[in-house]
């Protein structure tokens, strides 16, 4: 039989509703994806926007699936890109 799980962790917009962020990590056998369900920013936090509290290695994000294109959805991609690159 295989093993195969998932988990959702939620990074953002805890107690509020922007700053989306989720990590979607699937197991499946010996295979591992780690995906972001949108990457935003919290707004009126410039410090989030400056530095965000990932608890996820951004090195190890397979693929971002992005919602829509509103700034508290896709606004730390670019922070995202930049760690990674």
């Amino acid at each position: 039989m295989d093993k195969t799980s998932m988990k959702l962790h939620f990074e953002g917009a805890h107690g509020t509703v922007t700053g989306s962020c989720t990590w979607l990590e699937y197991r499946c056998r010996e295979t591992t994806a780690n995906i972001l369900v949108d990457c935003g920013v919290e707004q009126d936090s410039r410090e989030n926007i400056l530095k965000p509290n990932w608890t996820f290695n951004p090195e190890k994000i397979t693929c971002v699936l992005l919602t829509h294109a509103h700034i508290d959805h896709c606004g730390a991609i670019p922070i995202l890109y930049n760690v990674v690159k």
